[in-house]
């Protein structure tokens, strides 16, 4: 069972291990883009 399997399941898991801190900082990315969208691009959401 891999870090983000258990995360799921709610057990202890490391947040630093099998790729999480990638996707975290990927998904970070992706609201910081999300939250800085002008009114008139709500099409690229």
């Amino acid at each position: 069972m891999n870090q983000k399997d258990r995360m799921l399941v709610g057990l202890p898991y490391k947040s630093w291990l099998d790729g999480l801190a990638e996707e975290r900082m990927a998904n970070k990315k992706k609201i910081y883009e999300y939250n800085h969208l002008l009114p008139d691009e709500y099409e690229k959401n």
